[in-house]
């Protein structure tokens, strides 16, 4: 979905036309990066927060084209969530947090986005 509202279209003529297509391209992706031995795909979708009438209307199937017979596991992060975590592995790398804390960190978000304010973001929409 963020690929296609960042993309320029000369061809479809149709938004969800253009996020259905880069969702098979992101889809190869996926079946190479799991290939390579990757032990999980993340896909960050920004942009479902910023646009999400468009997001309501095509995001979900979109994403569900590009991690469909994945060979592994998949989860897709939106807006906040996508910083939270990056920031939480930052903290991490860093030394400033340790995995127990950045597992407890992302946990927290994962639970319907409990802990995000505790975490220095806000709840995403419901």
């Amino acid at each position: 979905f963020t690929l296609s509202q960042v993309s320029v279209d000369e061809h479809y003529g149709d938004e969800e036309a253009v996020a259905l297509a880069l969702a098979e391209i992101v889809r190869q992706e996926v079946a190479d990066l799991f290939a390579a031995g990757a032990d999980i795909v993340q896909l960050d979708e920004p942009w479902m927060q910023a646009r999400p009438e468009k997001a309501r209307q095509f995001a979900v199937r979109a994403i569900d084209r590009a991690l469909a017979d994945a060979a592994g596991p998949t989860e897709a992060a939106t807006g906040a969530e996508s910083r939270i975590v990056s920031r939480l592995q930052r903290r991490y790398v860093a030394g400033r947090i340790s995995f127990s804390e950045y597992v407890e960190g992302v946990r927290r978000l994962r639970n319907d986005g409990a802990g995000l304010q505790r975490l220095g973001g806000k709840a995403p929409p419901r």
